[in-house]
Order: structure tokens, then sequence, then C-alpha cells
């Protein structure tokens, strides 16, 4: 997961036993790449793997080499993927944890993402190697492999069409060249957040299993609301919708003239 053991849901548990009601518990949404730190692969938290890796041209790779998903696609659609290929028994070998995979970006990519690689970097989450060579050692896989999956995804780049579908092919990290520097690391599909949650209406306002109304001085926002999002929510959508309805929770909150606003918060929020 990439959530802490802070993350304990203990807003939902207070609004529902104060009788509110929930919506969409079952629905929990799973990124595809969360980073495995090379010196605890089995631990838990993992950091999150930023979609611009994967937008400036990082490939997903299993343990021979070869790509096996659009890298772009839908966090569903890829996770989809990293679970079939592992059940084909085609993931990072031990001691990475299950269902893990390579990520690597070339060095033009890495140049794209270069605050993003110089943070992960430092954090030992990603390795600089030189060429394919490099790749190969650092992950085990034959170096005829790589050779040959960067080469069809060069040609694929040029046709603008790849066989998984795939249309778009940064520019700026084109062609991959198997002696240029190479950023490597491993990921593993993470559970990332929650659609489920509070039910509420319009204005925030949570709303009671039984009757369907608001519940006077009870509000949720973000994570610990649900039904927002449907079955999946999209990627970006969960500041976006912290800053839509923490402003309309903001405009409807009952706070009187000259009240202390930490106390109405204080028992009105869920989180």
């Amino acid at each position: 997961t990439t959530l802490g053991p802070q993350t304990t849901g203990d807003g939902v548990k207070i609004a529902r036993r104060v009788g509110a009601g929930l919506v969409d518990m079952d629905r929990v949404q799973l990124h595809p790449t969360g980073f495995v730190d090379p010196n605890q692969p089995q631990e838990h938290s993992k950091i999150l793997a930023a979609e611009l890796l994967r937008g400036v041209g990082g490939l997903l790779l299993d343990r021979d080499g070869r790509r096996f998903t659009d890298e772009l696609s839908t966090r569903k659609a890829i996770v989809s993927a990293e679970l079939l290929a592992a059940e084909e028994g085609r993931a990072l070998a031990p001691p990475m944890p299950e269902r893990a995979f390579a990520l690597v970006l070339n060095g033009k990519a890495a140049a794209m993402a270069e605050k993003h690689v110089g943070f992960y970097s430092f954090k030992g989450l990603l390795k600089k190697v030189q060429g394919l060579e490099g790749v190969a050692a650092h992950f085990g896989a034959p170096v005829a492999s790589l050779r040959e999956t960067i080469a069809a995804y060069n040609a694929a780049a040029e046709a603008g069409c790849d066989a998984f579908n795939r249309t778009v092919f940064p520019v700026g990290h084109r062609p991959l060249e198997e002696d240029e520097d190479y950023y490597v690391g491993a990921v593993v599909p993470v559970i990332h957040y929650t659609m489920g949650g509070i039910a509420i209406d319009a204005d925030g306002r949570a709303l009671a299993a039984e009757s369907g109304t608001p519940i006077p001085g009870l509000y949720a926002v973000g994570e610990a609301s649900g039904g927002v999002h449907g079955e999946n929510r999209l990627g970006g959508n969960s500041l976006l919708e912290c800053t839509v309805f923490g402003r309309h929770i903001g405009l409807a909150l009952p706070i009187a003239a000259g009240a202390v606003a930490g106390a109405h918060l204080a028992e009105g929020t869920a989180q």
C-alpha cells in the first residue's frame, strides 16, 4: 500500500457510529507502480512511483526484459496486466515481492523528469546503470531480450502504434539506445485509494444511513467521503475533489458571527 500505518479510517468509523451511511466501501483502487525498496523489499508501505515516470517514456518490463502492457493506459488496465503477467510467471524473481516488475527509463526520459528521478534516486529506489548491459545485470534479464524490446519499441513509436494498442510515444526520449544511461527500479501494484466512504450530498453534508437526510453539523470531504468517483477514480481527481467539496463545505458551515471556528470544525468534520 502507499498508505502509512496512521491511515486507519477513523473518520469513517466515527461517522458510522453516529448514524451516517456509507457507500461504495468495496471500491478500492490499486495503483500499478509502488516502488520496491531494494533494502526492504517486503516492506508493506511503498512510495508511489508517479505516473510522470511512465509519461516521459518509462517502460514496464518482466523478468525477461519484455514489455507486457501499454504503460500509459488506465491504472486499472495496467494493474490487470501486471496480475496476469505475474500469474504467467513473468514477475521479477525473489527477493522481490510477488507481482514486482522492472521500471526502466532511458537517460533522455530521465532528463525530462529530472526532479522526480533525482528524488527517487536519492531514496535508493532508482539506480543509474550504463547501457542495456547494466539493465541486464541489475535485473538478471537477457541482454538479447532487452535489445529486441527497445528495437520493437522504437519501431512502434515510428509507426505510431504497438502490440498493446499504445499510440502515444513521447518525442523527447526517443530513440532508445543500447549504450545510453538507464535508470532502473522495481515496482509492484499497491492499494492506493478507496472510492467508498461516508455518504454525502452536493454540499458535503453527511447523510444518515436510515433516512438519507443530512446529519446536522456533520460534514465529510476527501477520501473520508464516498460515491464521488464511481467505480474507479481518475488520476489527479483526488485533490480536485478536496478543493471543490472543501469550498462547498466552507460556504455551507453554519458558523455564527463571532463564533470560534475551531469549535465548529471539531464538532462537524469527519476527518
